[in-house]
């Protein structure tokens, strides 16, 4: 399937902004839950804590050293898209200009 492949778009942020927006959506589903003495408290902080070692170098681990590995030996084109820097609106502009030369 990998070989069917025709370009790959790799999206990546900062790991401040990343861990900001995942906090929010942990707000968002479970409100208070997530609280001290919340039902979701443990479960949130567990996964927010797996969640912040994204940028570690543990390969075993859902981590940008693994995602890295995995683009590497792609024959096809990698289109990289840094959203740390650019709007929603920036990003798709360039993305249509490197899609459609």
């Amino acid at each position: 399937m990998i070989s069917w492949f025709t370009q790959v778009i790799f999206q990546s942020l900062s790991p401040q902004t990343r861990l900001h927006r995942l906090r929010l959506r942990e707000v968002r589903r479970y409100g208070d839950q997530i609280l001290e003495g919340g039902s979701r408290h443990a479960d949130s902080t567990a996964f927010l804590a797996w969640a912040a070692r994204y940028h570690g170098s543990n390969h075993r681990l859902c981590s940008a050293c693994r995602h890295e590995r995995w683009l590497k030996p792609l024959k096809c084109p990698v289109i990289r898209l840094d959203t740390t820097h650019h709007s929603v609106e920036g990003l798709m502009s360039q993305l249509m200009t490197l899609l459609n030369p």
